[in-house]
Protein backbone atom coordinates (compact mmCIF):
# COMPACT_ATOMS: atom_id res chain seq x y z
CA UNK A 1 0.00 0.00 0.00
CA UNK A 2 2.99 2.53 0.41
CA UNK A 3 4.10 1.73 -2.92
CA UNK A 4 0.78 2.79 -4.17
CA UNK A 5 0.82 5.88 -2.13
CA UNK A 6 4.34 6.86 -3.24
CA UNK A 7 2.88 6.79 -6.59
CA UNK A 8 0.32 8.64 -5.82
CA UNK A 9 2.10 11.25 -4.42
CA UNK A 10 4.62 11.10 -7.40
CA UNK A 11 1.97 11.60 -9.96
CA UNK A 12 1.54 14.84 -11.96
CA UNK A 13 -1.89 16.26 -12.45
CA UNK A 14 -5.34 14.53 -11.13
CA UNK A 15 -3.81 12.12 -8.71
CA UNK A 16 -6.71 9.00 -7.85
CA UNK A 17 -6.41 6.01 -6.60
CA UNK A 18 -9.07 3.34 -7.69
CA UNK A 19 -9.60 0.14 -5.36
CA UNK A 20 -11.27 -2.76 -7.34
CA UNK A 21 -12.89 -4.42 -4.40
CA UNK A 22 -13.48 -7.55 -2.48
CA UNK A 23 -11.82 -6.10 0.62
CA UNK A 24 -13.02 -8.70 3.22
CA UNK A 25 -13.10 -13.04 3.45
CA UNK A 26 -9.40 -13.41 2.77
CA UNK A 27 -7.31 -13.14 5.61
CA UNK A 28 -7.58 -12.62 9.19
CA UNK A 29 -8.83 -9.32 9.24
CA UNK A 30 -11.39 -8.36 7.20
CA UNK A 31 -12.39 -5.58 9.90
CA UNK A 32 -9.13 -4.26 10.10
CA UNK A 33 -8.87 -3.89 6.21
CA UNK A 34 -12.43 -1.81 6.09
CA UNK A 35 -11.10 0.66 8.93
CA UNK A 36 -7.93 1.11 6.59
CA UNK A 37 -9.47 2.20 3.95
CA UNK A 38 -12.33 4.56 5.64
CA UNK A 39 -9.50 6.04 7.32
CA UNK A 40 -7.32 7.09 4.08
CA UNK A 41 -7.96 10.81 3.24
CA UNK A 42 -7.32 13.28 0.86
CA UNK A 43 -3.65 14.78 2.11
CA UNK A 44 -1.39 15.58 -0.76
CA UNK A 45 -4.10 15.89 -3.28
CA UNK A 46 -5.22 12.03 -3.51
CA UNK A 47 -8.61 10.97 -4.22
CA UNK A 48 -9.68 7.85 -3.20
CA UNK A 49 -12.05 5.24 -4.94
CA UNK A 50 -13.63 2.08 -4.02
CA UNK A 51 -15.69 -0.22 -6.37
CA UNK A 52 -17.86 -2.68 -4.76
CA UNK A 53 -16.73 -6.11 -4.63
CA UNK A 54 -19.41 -9.70 -5.04
CA UNK A 55 -17.76 -9.89 -1.52
CA UNK A 56 -18.97 -6.69 -0.12
CA UNK A 57 -22.51 -6.82 -1.45
CA UNK A 58 -22.91 -10.30 -0.30
CA UNK A 59 -22.05 -9.40 2.98
CA UNK A 60 -24.82 -6.20 3.21
CA UNK A 61 -27.28 -8.74 1.26
CA UNK A 62 -26.62 -10.77 4.34
CA UNK A 63 -27.36 -8.03 6.99
CA UNK A 64 -30.95 -7.69 4.77
CA UNK A 65 -31.66 -11.39 4.51
CA UNK A 66 -29.85 -13.64 7.17
CA UNK A 67 -30.29 -16.93 4.75
CA UNK A 68 -27.66 -15.35 2.95
CA UNK A 69 -25.41 -16.30 5.38
CA UNK A 70 -25.25 -20.13 4.35
CA UNK A 71 -23.98 -18.78 0.61
CA UNK A 72 -22.06 -16.26 1.89
CA UNK A 73 -19.65 -18.42 4.20
CA UNK A 74 -19.44 -21.16 1.61
CA UNK A 75 -16.97 -18.43 0.00
CA UNK A 76 -15.22 -16.63 2.81
CA UNK A 77 -18.34 -14.97 4.79
CA UNK A 78 -17.09 -16.92 8.16
CA UNK A 79 -13.24 -15.15 8.18
CA UNK A 80 -15.22 -11.68 8.14
CA UNK A 81 -17.93 -12.78 10.71
CA UNK A 82 -14.64 -14.36 13.00
CA UNK A 83 -13.03 -10.38 12.76
CA UNK A 84 -15.83 -9.24 14.22
CA UNK A 85 -15.32 -11.63 17.24
CA UNK A 86 -18.78 -13.90 15.84
CA UNK A 87 -18.85 -17.25 15.43
CA UNK A 88 -20.86 -19.36 12.88
CA UNK A 89 -24.48 -20.77 14.36
CA UNK A 90 -24.42 -24.17 15.81
CA UNK A 91 -28.02 -25.18 13.97
CA UNK A 92 -26.96 -24.00 10.69
CA UNK A 93 -29.91 -25.06 9.26
CA UNK A 94 -31.96 -23.51 11.25
CA UNK A 95 -33.10 -19.70 9.83
CA UNK A 96 -33.55 -18.16 13.32
CA UNK A 97 -29.65 -19.18 14.32
CA UNK A 98 -28.86 -16.82 11.00
CA UNK A 99 -30.95 -14.40 11.70
CA UNK A 100 -28.92 -14.06 15.16
CA UNK A 101 -25.79 -13.83 13.73
CA UNK A 102 -27.05 -11.09 10.88
CA UNK A 103 -27.96 -9.13 14.14
CA UNK A 104 -24.70 -8.87 16.03
CA UNK A 105 -22.97 -8.25 12.64
CA UNK A 106 -25.03 -5.17 12.57
CA UNK A 107 -24.65 -4.41 16.00
CA UNK A 108 -21.06 -4.58 15.61
CA UNK A 109 -20.63 -2.39 12.62
CA UNK A 110 -19.28 0.61 13.52
CA UNK A 111 -20.69 3.60 11.24
CA UNK A 112 -17.85 4.77 9.49
CA UNK A 113 -17.68 1.26 8.39
CA UNK A 114 -21.17 1.11 7.40
CA UNK A 115 -21.12 3.80 5.15
CA UNK A 116 -18.09 2.80 3.32
CA UNK A 117 -19.77 -0.14 2.18
CA UNK A 118 -22.57 1.48 1.55
CA UNK A 119 -21.18 4.13 -0.36
CA UNK A 120 -19.20 1.56 -2.62
CA UNK A 121 -19.28 2.22 -6.46
CA UNK A 122 -20.17 -0.10 -9.08
CA UNK A 123 -17.73 1.61 -11.91
CA UNK A 124 -15.24 4.25 -12.17
CA UNK A 125 -14.75 6.13 -15.74
CA UNK A 126 -11.76 7.94 -16.50
CA UNK A 127 -10.36 8.56 -19.48
CA UNK A 128 -9.78 5.40 -21.74
CA UNK A 129 -10.57 2.98 -18.78
CA UNK A 130 -13.70 1.82 -17.05
CA UNK A 131 -12.78 0.55 -13.83
CA UNK A 132 -14.61 -2.20 -12.33
CA UNK A 133 -14.74 -5.14 -10.00
CA UNK A 134 -15.61 -8.17 -12.30
CA UNK A 135 -15.81 -7.13 -15.58
CA UNK A 136 -18.87 -6.39 -18.03
CA UNK A 137 -21.54 -8.31 -20.47
CA UNK A 138 -19.70 -8.44 -24.10
CA UNK A 139 -22.27 -7.02 -26.63
CA UNK A 140 -24.13 -4.39 -23.59
CA UNK A 141 -22.77 -0.44 -23.81
CA UNK A 142 -20.65 0.10 -20.84
CA UNK A 143 -23.18 2.75 -19.27
CA UNK A 144 -25.76 -0.23 -19.66
CA UNK A 145 -24.00 -3.29 -17.76
CA UNK A 146 -26.15 -4.36 -14.75
CA UNK A 147 -25.26 -4.27 -11.57
CA UNK A 148 -24.70 -8.01 -10.86
CA UNK A 149 -22.32 -8.09 -14.12
CA UNK A 150 -20.30 -5.53 -13.21
CA UNK A 151 -19.89 -7.62 -9.22
CA UNK A 152 -20.00 -11.40 -10.77
CA UNK A 153 -19.24 -12.11 -13.63
CA UNK A 154 -16.34 -14.21 -15.75
CA UNK A 155 -16.05 -16.20 -18.15
CA UNK A 156 -18.06 -14.91 -20.45
CA UNK A 157 -16.33 -11.89 -20.23
CA UNK A 158 -13.23 -13.14 -19.94
CA UNK A 159 -13.39 -15.67 -23.15
CA UNK A 160 -15.12 -13.07 -25.64
CA UNK A 161 -12.75 -11.33 -28.14
CA UNK A 162 -15.63 -8.56 -28.07
CA UNK A 163 -13.71 -5.31 -27.06
CA UNK A 164 -15.56 -2.29 -25.27
CA UNK A 165 -15.34 1.40 -26.11
CA UNK A 166 -13.02 1.59 -23.31
CA UNK A 167 -10.03 -0.86 -21.48
CA UNK A 168 -12.03 -2.80 -18.80
CA UNK A 169 -9.69 -2.71 -15.74
CA UNK A 170 -10.86 -5.33 -13.56
CA UNK A 171 -10.40 -7.81 -10.53
CA UNK A 172 -12.23 -11.19 -9.21
CA UNK A 173 -10.66 -13.54 -11.23
CA UNK A 174 -7.09 -14.54 -9.73
CA UNK A 175 -4.40 -14.87 -11.96
CA UNK A 176 -0.86 -15.80 -11.42
CA UNK A 177 0.33 -13.20 -13.58
CA UNK A 178 -1.47 -9.97 -14.22
CA UNK A 179 -3.28 -9.99 -17.91
CA UNK A 180 -3.05 -7.02 -20.32
CA UNK A 181 -4.65 -6.95 -23.59
CA UNK A 182 -6.47 -4.27 -26.10
CA UNK A 183 -9.73 -4.88 -24.13
CA UNK A 184 -9.08 -5.41 -21.05
CA UNK A 185 -6.61 -5.51 -17.56
CA UNK A 186 -6.78 -8.27 -14.99
CA UNK A 187 -4.93 -7.15 -11.77
CA UNK A 188 -6.21 -9.84 -9.34
CA UNK A 189 -2.81 -11.86 -8.60
CA UNK A 190 -4.81 -13.26 -5.20
CA UNK A 191 -2.55 -11.57 -2.72
CA UNK A 192 -4.04 -13.04 0.23
CA UNK A 193 -2.63 -16.29 -0.83
CA UNK A 194 0.34 -15.34 -3.12
CA UNK A 195 1.78 -12.46 -1.45
CA UNK A 196 1.76 -10.36 -4.44
CA UNK A 197 -0.22 -7.17 -4.64
CA UNK A 198 -0.77 -5.80 -7.94
CA UNK A 199 -1.54 -2.18 -9.27
CA UNK A 200 -1.09 -0.21 -12.88
CA UNK A 201 -0.26 3.19 -12.95
CA UNK A 202 -1.99 5.19 -15.75
CA UNK A 203 -0.51 8.01 -17.03
CA UNK A 204 -1.47 9.52 -20.22
CA UNK A 205 -0.93 6.18 -22.66
CA UNK A 206 1.31 4.81 -20.45
CA UNK A 207 1.10 1.43 -18.35
CA UNK A 208 3.75 1.41 -15.06
CA UNK A 209 2.69 -2.18 -12.90
CA UNK A 210 3.55 -1.96 -9.71
CA UNK A 211 3.74 -5.25 -7.57
CA UNK A 212 4.27 -5.27 -3.97
CA UNK A 213 5.90 -9.18 -3.01
CA UNK A 214 5.82 -10.15 0.77
CA UNK A 215 8.27 -12.80 1.17
CA UNK A 216 6.81 -16.30 2.68
CA UNK A 217 7.91 -15.78 5.92
CA UNK A 218 5.94 -12.41 5.78
CA UNK A 219 8.68 -10.68 7.04
CA UNK A 220 9.80 -7.92 4.69
CA UNK A 221 7.80 -6.42 1.21
CA UNK A 222 9.76 -6.38 -1.92
CA UNK A 223 8.07 -3.41 -4.47
CA UNK A 224 8.98 -3.98 -8.24
CA UNK A 225 8.21 -1.96 -11.39
CA UNK A 226 7.47 -2.68 -14.81
CA UNK A 227 6.18 -0.99 -18.39
CA UNK A 228 2.84 -3.02 -18.47
CA UNK A 229 2.08 -3.26 -22.72
CA UNK A 230 -1.04 -4.18 -23.94
CA UNK A 231 -0.57 -8.25 -25.66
Amino acid sequence: MSAIRDEARAARGRKMVIFLGDYIDRGPDSRGVIRFLTELDGGEGIEWRFLMGNHERTMLDFLQDPSVGVQWCEFGGEATLASYGLKLPHLRHKPEAWARVSADLDHMLAEPERHFLESLELSITVGDYFFVHAGARPGQPLDRQTSRDLMWIRNSFLDSETAFERVVVHGHTPTRFVHSDHRRIGLDTKAYASGVLSAVRFSGESRWLIQATKDPEGDSVSVNGSCLSAV
